[in-house]
């Protein structure tokens, strides 16, 4: 997992393919449906949306779409990484009986069969990763899908993020972020972990350091706000 958590600078600076003329009309109401490691990229692009517009922005992480959303004909955003999740695919088949405007993002599978064959835009990822090891990449996807109406270069921002972290992670020999790292792994082992955020944005580091020890330490952690 180190490797991946490595090149997350490079996930940020990949060029990722889209449908062909790809484009995303602006839109007041978003519903974003994703699992997992996968969801987690839908609670990026929340952060972003909710510190800069006034864009109403949910994230489902359940099957299908509820009657009462679903009438409120939001714009949705369904992402899995293998493309196959049971859960989302539901949703996406809710979003076609509804008639909602909707895109997918993923490597492959169901979801970008049923985006082609309805004519939907769609992002997709280089294949052959756990989807928690894919951050980078998924937070990369979700950008394309900000707002055509609000300003902000947003995809080059990611270009930017990938650039300072490379930066930051050089030389991992003497690098102090790396080995202030694992005198945090050490000193956690195999302690049940309790983390907390204060801020939206520190709610979701807090969020992540807690999946990413129960899924690759198999070790307990829990998240507070």
């Amino acid at each position: 997992m180190i490797e991946h958590v490595l090149d997350l600078g490079n996930q940020l600076k990949k060029e990722l393919e889209t449908s062909s003329d790809f484009e995303v009309q602006s839109y007041k109401d978003l519903l974003i449906v994703g699992m997992g490691g996968s969801g987690v990229s839908g609670d990026v692009l929340k952060l972003v949306l909710n510190e800069t517009t006034q864009i109403s922005v949910e994230v489902r992480k359940a099957y299908g779409i509820p009657e009462v959303t679903a009438e409120r004909k939001p714009k949705c955003l369904f992402i899995s990484y293998s493309g196959n999740t049971e859960e989302t695919v539901a949703a996406v088949n809710d979003a076609i009986k509804h008639k909602l405007d909707w895109s997918v993002i993923s490597i492959g599978g169901q979801l970008l069969e049923l985006a082609i064959e309805h004519k939907r835009p769609f992002v997709k990822v280089p294949p052959g990763l756990q989807p928690r090891a894919a951050f980078g990449l998924m937070t990369k996807a979700v950008m394309h899908y900000v707002s055509s109406d609000i300003d902000g270069k947003y995809l080059e921002m990611c270009n930017q993020a990938g650039e300072y972290l490379n930066d930051a992670l050089a030389n991992q020999s003497e690098n102090k972020l790396l080995s202030q790292a694992l005198q945090i792994s050490k000193e956690i082992s195999s302690k049940t972990s309790v983390f907390y955020g204060g801020t939206p944005l520190t709610y979701l580091v807090a969020q992540r350091w807690k999946t990413q020890i129960n899924e690759n330490a198999k070790s307990k952690a829990f998240v507070g706000y």
